[in-house]
């Protein structure tokens, strides 16, 4: 992993030193060890949803229909009287000039009050990783995300948001509301998920979290469902 990034988690992970190390530790010893690059992003300043560090797999993957693919780790830090310091997988789909990001299922937590013994055998689930990242990789070959939204898709997308938004600001209300009453064929799944999460980050990013966690949710089980 790329110095910058370790000093990145010293200064903003937690304010346990001890559980800082043990992190650092693991996440060097892993990157090392499976001769994995990590770069780290920019995402979220520290005190959006107490983000801590993103890091991306510098290996870009190209599909069958040509869609880049970047996986990742997003650390994302509680206070200590709120919960774990959690670690889920991440990825970036490209295609032509959109992207988008999103957060996938977790891939470890780790308390704050955990012995070390405890925390160091959690964090040897980093070795899930490589595994974790191939399976999403077989997934987005299955999501077509170039061919078009069709209205099917539309209509299950947008009734997906209507339950991540009921929580988010008028703004974003009725900027998805606009986006869907003038939405105009062709355009593609992934376009349509792009421009979906660029309208939560321009007003929010902790809501712009929720939304990647829940397009990759959609996705997922409209994968498994209908294999396509």
């Amino acid at each position: 992993m790329k110095d910058s990034g370790l000093v990145r988690i010293k200064l903003v992970i937690c304010h346990n030193e001890k559980l800082l190390c043990i992190i650092e530790d693991k996440l060097t010893a892993y990157a090392n060890a499976s001769g994995t690059t990590f770069s780290v992003v920019n995402d979220y300043p520290r005190d959006e949803f107490r983000m801590a560090l993103h890091v991306i797999d510098d290996r870009i993957r190209i599909n069958a229909d040509r869609v880049k693919v970047q996986t990742g780790i997003m650390v994302i830090n509680s206070e200590l009287s709120e919960g774990p310091i959690r670690f889920k997988m991440t990825y970036q789909m490209n295609y032509g000039t959109y992207h988008v990001n999103l957060i996938g299922e977790e891939l470890l937590s780790v308390w704050h009050t955990w012995k070390e013994v405890r925390t160091r055998k959690e964090m040897d689930k980093l070795s899930h990783y490589e595994d974790k990242s191939n399976l999403i990789n077989q997934y987005i070959g299955r999501m077509q995300v170039t061919m078009n939204a069709d209205e099917n898709f539309r209509k299950q997308l947008f009734r997906r948001l209507s339950h991540v938004g009921k929580n988010t600001s008028s703004a974003i209300r009725l900027d998805l509301k606009k986006l869907q009453t003038d939405l105009s064929l062709p355009i593609t799944r992934l376009a349509l998920l792009a421009k979906i999460e660029g309208i939560f980050k321009k007003y929010s990013l902790t809501d712009c979290r929720a939304v990647q966690e829940s397009l990759n949710r959609f996705l997922m089980q409209m994968t498994k469902s209908h294999g396509n």
